[in-house]
């Protein structure tokens, strides 16, 4: 234990010992975090009789984890009963775990109702044991949106069984830009199935530093690998442009650029925006504009609002008139504003008011505002 750590434990003891119901509580959970749930039982229980129903869901883990199911059972309800939804969760799990299927469901579907994300997670598992994988996706999804890190590594699972590699690297990199570190040992294995050996070493590297069992075989065999074989070229544009996202990530541009290029070259519209949008940030306009255009030509939206903006920046009104337009008749609020403005400058009034109220109607304020001051409803 770091001297910093120590002296916040000390401190925490002794409000905790003065009857300090929330330092009571967190006390228990650092000894559940270290492993001594008789500790931690103690602590939680105490701040339990003044009212803490946190600290009673906490009590009810202490049992379970001391193999005491009718003790935690009664202490999951008596958290129940305070509106605790990590306790109804928790109950139906030990239900499920006793053999008591219906009861249990009938708990986690109420956490469901409550936006528990450990609920939609484990529904998920549930649904996706019984191979309904269009369900489990579904539930793992609102997981990962509700914040459960780990939902993000099941949606990589599932898409890797269901033989879709390019979307499993896009979940699990997804779960190591939450900080779940050891994810990087499943893009790296993920890599080396796609051919792609020298790309997979670096991610292996990580999974070996943050202790993934298996990474260190791994990245033995994918060192000797690399050095009997070239690296291979992508035929696949997705490929190519998941490759430029993880080098990005890693922060090895010139690598990242190399495969966005690659993608962007093939047609990839998302590699052509990305490569426009470091160049318009590296102040390279002439070639961020050739890039857009290439994306905006393809219908990307984003592409044709940059596309229009940089163009006016450059002093090409035109250019900016006719991407604004085709940005604004695809909805995009921004675009809409932005070519009521040209439409008005120009005296059509008439369609530069359409634009500008079908910019408030998406709840653009700058629009709004403009419209009240003109007294025009929309």
């Amino acid at each position: 234990m770091q001297v910093e750590e120590h002296m916040e434990i000390e401190e925490m003891t002794r409000r905790a010992k003065r009857g300090d119901n929330h330092a009571q509580c967190a006390l228990g959970s650092y000894y559940m975090d270290e492993g001594d749930y008789k500790s931690a039982l103690n602590w939680y229980k105490k701040s339990a009789k003044q009212g803490n129903a946190q600290a009673k869901n906490g009590a009810a883990e202490a049992y379970r984890l001391l193999d005491k199911p009718k003790k935690a059972e009664k202490w999951y309800k008596l958290a129940i009963k305070d509106h605790n939804t990590a306790a109804k969760y928790n109950l139906g799990i030990l239900y499920i775990q006793s053999g008591s299927r219906e009861a249990g469901l009938t708990l986690i579907e109420e956490a469901l109702e409550d936006n528990y994300p450990l609920a939609f997670h484990t529904y998920g598992d549930l649904l996706y044991e019984e191979e309904h994988i269009a369900g489990a996706r579904e539930y793992y999804l609102k997981a990962a949106e509700l914040g459960e890190v780990d939902a993000w590594n099941s949606l990589g699972m599932l898409e890797r069984n269901e033989g879709n590699p390019e979307q499993s690297i896009i979940y699990y990199k997804k779960a190591y830009d939450h900080q779940d570190l050891q994810a990087s040992y499943h893009i790296g294995s993920l890599l080396i199935e796609a051919g792609y050996t020298n790309e997979a070493i670096p991610w292996l590297k990580e999974a070996v530093k943050h202790g993934h069992p298996e990474a260190k075989q791994a990245l033995m065999d994918a060192s000797e690998d690399s050095h009997e074989q070239e690296k291979p070229e992508s035929s696949n544009p997705l490929e190519d442009y998941n490759l430029g996202s993880l080098y990005e990530k890693q922060g090895r541009m010139r690598e990242a650029l190399e495969h966005y290029t690659l993608a962007a070259n093939a047609g990839h519209v998302g590699a052509q925006f990305t490569i426009a949008s470091l160049l318009e940030e590296e102040n390279q306009p002439k070639e961020a504009i050739k890039w857009y255009t290439l994306a905006a030509e393809q219908g990307n939206v984003d592409a044709q609002y940059n596309l229009a903006s940089l163009l006016g920046e450059q002093g090409d009104t035109n250019g900016a008139f006719e991407w604004f337009g085709q940005a604004a008749r695809k909805g995009d609020s921004m675009a809409q504003y932005n070519y009521a403005i040209m439409l008005q400058q120009i005296g059509q009034i008439e369609e530069a008011l359409d634009m500008y109220k079908a910019a408030a109607r998406q709840g653009l304020e700058v629009s709004q505002r403009f419209l009240e001051k003109n007294g025009v409803e929309w």
